[in-house]
């Protein structure tokens, strides 16, 4: 059985949008699915949430409201929601500003089937990214024919965790990690508050080696409602979401057999099946914001900047990678010995102009460099989740 556990704080509008789109789904005729409505104590308006909650009518099985009395903060309250794994076998948690698709279950159902017993897999995403979170540019797996992808990236916009698969994590959680300098995840996501659970699951998958699967095409969107870590609403991380058939089945591949894996940069994993022409010892960082002092292997191919390059590729399509893989002429990226490149998380001003210009044509077309910058924060507000 898979629960749904709905995650809320005070945000009464989101609430109200997550269950109206929950209400709207398909489920398997028959089937009785609990909805767990989980409130996080302290807000300000903590009755009308409990209210909104208790007034909600879920026809499709058992509804439980957990009223917490204390303010756990995100990460507690979201480990709290995993832990819930254990009593139904596994859960879909959905944060308040999330929205699923009219299929969301269905998909579910059958990933929980074919990947829930994988120890490889880590969770099971609902939401596509379609942005690049830690560069705030845009990202795109290659389609190989399949309904799903692979990264080394949690998921916080709708996420499934079987029994299995939370228990794993938290055996890794309750040791305490440390998130260190050393650790080989980006640097943005080290300086995240200490209120969130993505950067140790970033962690987790890291350390142990192991993938979120996500789907091709996303099964719910994120709206980025202002709240506890978000001063300014954005309407950036929203993707459209399935509209594919109640009978559709999922054309799922194994991690063993794909060619889609990414790293926790958005980056190509090394240990893909996608032949490119180079060393098999190479890694990726396409973007640009590795430490090279943290990649291992002997070849890189890299937009920063690099003195001695084996060959070179532009910057002409904005699927990153299908430059490498179609050897697009240019002097953008750079494959080469690691020791050839520059050291440095973020790039020259002359790339980063060029990357603006090709990926974000609207904010550098705004004209002065004040209005760039306003446009933005505005459309970018950095968040730490």
């Amino acid at each position: 059985m898979t629960a749904i556990v709905v995650v809320t704080y005070s945000r009464i509008g989101s609430l109200k949008r997550l269950l109206s789109s929950l209400s709207g789904a398909k489920y398997p005729e028959g089937t009785r699915i609990p909805l767990v409505i989980s409130i996080d104590g302290g807000s300000e308006n903590n009755n009308e949430i409990s209210n909104a909650a208790t007034e909600y009518v879920w026809e499709h099985g058992e509804k439980e409201i957990i009223n917490h009395r204390e303010n756990l903060g995100l990460r507690k309250h979201i480990i709290s929601c995993g832990d819930l794994s254990s009593r139904y076998g596994a859960v879909i948690v959905l944060e308040d500003d999330c929205y699923v698709s009219r299929n969301f279950y269905n998909y579910t159902v059958q990933s929980v089937a074919f990947f829930g017993k994988d120890e490889s897999i880590a969770s099971i995403a609902l939401y596509s990214n379609r942005i690049n979170e830690n560069v705030l540019l845009p990202f795109e797996p290659l389609y190989d024919g399949h309904d799903n992808y692979f990264m080394q990236v949690p998921c916080s916009w709708g996420q499934v965790w079987t029994e299995n698969q939370w228990l794993a994590f938290k055996s890794f959680y309750e040791k305490e990690p440390v998130i260190g300098n050393d650790d080989n995840i980006p640097e943005r996501i080290k300086k995240w508050s200490e209120s969130s659970w993505k950067k140790y699951f970033y962690k987790y998958l890291v350390d142990e080696k192991k993938f979120v699967m996500y789907p091709t095409v996303s099964h719910s969107t994120n709206f980025a409602d202002a709240g506890e870590h978000l001063k300014q609403a954005s309407s950036y991380f929203q993707v459209c979401l399935e509209s594919l058939p109640e009978s559709y089945e999922y054309k799922f591949v194994k991690l063993s057999n794909s060619s889609n894996r990414f790293d926790a940069f958005f980056e190509y994993h090394s240990t893909s099946l996608l032949k490119l022409g180079l060393s098999d010892d190479v890694e990726f960082d396409l973007y640009g914001s590795k430490r090279l002092d943290l990649i291992h292997k002997t070849h890189l191919v890299s937009s920063k900047v690099c003195n001695e390059p084996i060959r070179t590729y532009g910057l002409e399509l904005t699927c990153l990678l299908q430059n490498i893989r179609d050897g697009i002429g240019g002097n953008f990226f750079s494959y080469a010995e690691k020791t050839a490149f520059e050291r440095g998380t973020s790039l020259p001003k002359k790339k980063s102009n060029i990357f603006a210009e090709k990926m974000m044509p609207l904010a550098y077309t705004l004209g002065s460099s004040a209005g760039k910058r306003w446009f933005i924060n505005k459309l970018f507000p950095f968040a730490r989740l």
